[in-house]
């Protein structure tokens, strides 16, 4: 016999989906935001190394490269036409926001 929370999970899990997805670029815009610091870091007055603030700036730019060719996912799942869940997702002018502002 089938009680409701059994029911309930088969629900769920029939029509969930989860993936790494968001959790990638999540961490992508975490490192990027990472990296800004140590640019940050390395041009302050304290530190003044210019050549880490130019290498991060140099990755920051060559990842850029990469990322603007891709198709990012948006965040909405769509099934049968409809969308059916929204979930946060990075864009790349987020990820270029967090880069260089």
């Amino acid at each position: 016999m089938l009680n409701i929370r059994n029911h309930q999970h088969l629900l769920v899990s029939h029509n969930v989906v989860a993936d790494r997805v968001f959790a990638v670029y999540a961490g992508a815009q975490f490192a990027v935001r990472q990296l800004v610091e140590v640019a940050v870091r390395a041009s302050s007055p304290g530190k003044n190394d210019p050549l880490t603030a130019i290498s991060v700036i140099d990755r920051l730019g060559a990842a850029l490269c990469e990322l603007v060719p891709l198709h990012l996912p948006t965040g909405v799942m769509i099934d049968r036409g409809r969308p059916v869940l929204v979930v946060p997702s990075v864009v790349c002018d987020g990820l270029v926001d967090a880069m260089f502002t």
